[in-house]
């Protein structure tokens, strides 16, 4: 077994993995080649925790980024990222993912980047999402 975040993560990649036209990582550890684009990586960036006392379960709220990256030499490449999201906040909504979250994921930010190369651009659109879920005390790889 991995541990809950690791778990989380495999549980949102097989969610979006469907998505046409684009390809889904989970921890992409280095940077996407132009001819891997358009892509997606889904990182656990933090996480707070919960415990009132050692031999209690632990709350513990996940902060999840969904990040999209694409590139195009029209000006449209704003529209082209906004689809992907579409396609990730329709997939997410009213999601435990299998019993392991408290609660479904909690859109709580939106972000976009974009890199001018010459006459291509380079867009990054990142989609903050929290969640809760609940371990139990003495395993981290146990929902409680």
């Amino acid at each position: 077994m991995s541990h809950v975040r690791t778990q989380v993560r495999t549980a949102i990649k097989a969610l979006l993995a469907p998505i046409p036209g684009i390809t889904v990582f989970q921890n992409l550890a280095r940077a996407p080649n132009e001819n891997e684009l358009p892509v997606m990586t889904i990182r656990t960036e933090s996480e707070d925790s919960d415990q009132d006392s050692s031999d209690e379960d632990i709350k513990r709220d996940l902060t999840i980024v969904v990040k999209i990256m694409a590139e195009s030499s029209d000006d449209n490449v704003d529209d082209v990222l906004d689809d992907f999201a579409v396609e990730v906040e329709n997939k997410l909504i009213n999601q435990d993912l299998g019993g392991l979250l408290f609660d479904e994921p909690r859109l709580t930010n939106t972000k976009l980047e974009l890199i001018e190369e010459g006459a291509m651009k380079i867009a990054f659109l990142h989609m903050t999402y929290t969640a809760t879920y609940i371990t139990t005390a003495d395993n981290p790889e146990t929902v409680g």
